[in-house]
């Protein structure tokens, strides 16, 4: 549950054209004295937004062997606007989500789906408009369903389908006195989008040079010489399960050959 205060919010203001305010910007009366001009104002009263979000997941563990992975969720919002300025807010009654996805080892596959309840979008004033007439949209439902296949390692195909119904937006234009068969406005369509397309995650790594094996002379020895040293480095590479070769910190040692006798 929350509540919000918004203060000194912008508004949206029609008003009819005067001749002072066509003679501000060089206009003529003539040619725009029937016009409406919309501008934006700061709101001077408070509009308050109370909501309630819920949230639920949960993985279906109950079910046979042949139906693990399977979990559901839902989600669901919904805002309310209380004030003298609340039409100047765009909100939807409520907002729901839900749906199922499974999960395995070689694939996934999720559906969702998205209610939205009619949305008010704003208020109609000008001249031979009724007072308190609003613009809707329609309440809708999408359904989106997404997939995934693992064919290697690093390798899968995926699939996602918007709006499989293909729904589209619908929009009402009404007042008090409007008949219900004369409220509908127009209707949006954008239709359903598939996508289908292959991916591959990979990684490269660089060696620095504090991992790349480099042979350095050994130090003099003020008995034996550089001949009686020789050096060994070691350094062992080794396969990650991610496809790039890593580099083990070169280790170093020093082997001194025998001492040789030496007899008076």
């Amino acid at each position: 549950m929350h509540r919000r205060e918004f203060e000194n919010f912008f508004g949206t203001s029609t008003i009819p054209t005067t001749p002072g305010f066509l003679a501000i910007y060089g206009l003529d009366p003539a040619v725009y004295g029937g016009f409406l001009v919309s501008t934006q104002r700061h709101l001077g009263t408070t509009v308050r937004l109370d909501g309630l979000e819920f949230n639920y997941q949960r993985a279906l563990t109950l079910l046979p062997p042949w139906a693990r992975g399977l979990n559901e969720f839902a989600n669901a919002s919904t805002p309310h606007t209380t004030g003298a300025s609340r039409d100047q807010f765009q909100s939807s009654p409520s907002l729901l989500n839900g749906g199922l996805s499974l999960t395995r080892r070689n694939y996934r596959l999720r559906v969702a789906a998205n209610h939205r309840e009619r949305q008010f979008q704003n208020t109609f004033t000008g001249r031979g408009i009724q007072p308190r007439t609003k613009n809707f949209v329609k309440a809708r439902t999408y359904i989106d369903i997404t997939g995934e296949l693992v064919i290697g390692r690093e390798l899968r195909l995926f699939a996602e389908l918007r709006n499989v119904t293909d729904e589209g937006v619908d929009i009402d234009i009404y007042g008090p006195l409007t008949p219900p068969q004369a409220r509908f406005q127009q209707r949006a369509r954008s239709s359903s989008l598939w996508t289908f397309g292959v991916k591959e995650t990979f990684q490269i790594h660089r060696a620095s040079p504090s991992e790349t094996p480099i042979l350095q002379q050994a130090p003099p020895h003020s008995d034996l010489g550089l001949e009686r040293k020789k050096l060994i480095a070691g350094c062992s590479p080794a396969f990650l399960p991610t496809p790039f070769l890593k580099y083990e910190k070169p280790r170093f040692r020093y082997e001194p050959f025998p001492a040789p006798s030496s007899r008076i």
